[in-house]
């Protein structure tokens, strides 16, 4: 996989909040993803300079992409689920 230079901190970053989803599936819980993005260093492969944390601030609205783009697919997943399991009982 190829992640472009200027958004490896920020694909880095979503990484290590990717457990810190809400119960309800409905988005990331953001007091949780921070502190799990306040204990990542940049490796230098990114924007930011390698040893110094990632900074919230700008990782933050590319987190909140990725967040978004996951919920639709799982939106997609859960109609397609739905779909099936009327067509199914049909």
């Amino acid at each position: 996989m190829y992640v472009l230079r200027s958004l490896w901190d920020t694909v880095r970053a979503f990484l290590a909040a990717q457990t810190q989803w809400r119960p309800d599936l409905t988005g990331l819980d953001y007091a949780g993803a921070r502190v799990a993005i306040a204990g990542i260093a940049a490796d230098g492969h990114g924007l930011a300079p390698a040893n110094q944390p990632l900074r919230w601030r700008e990782v933050f609205p590319g987190l909140q992409e990725i967040e978004g783009e996951v919920l639709k697919v799982w939106s997609r997943q859960r109609d397609e689920a739905m779909q099936k399991a009327k067509a199914k009982h049909a």
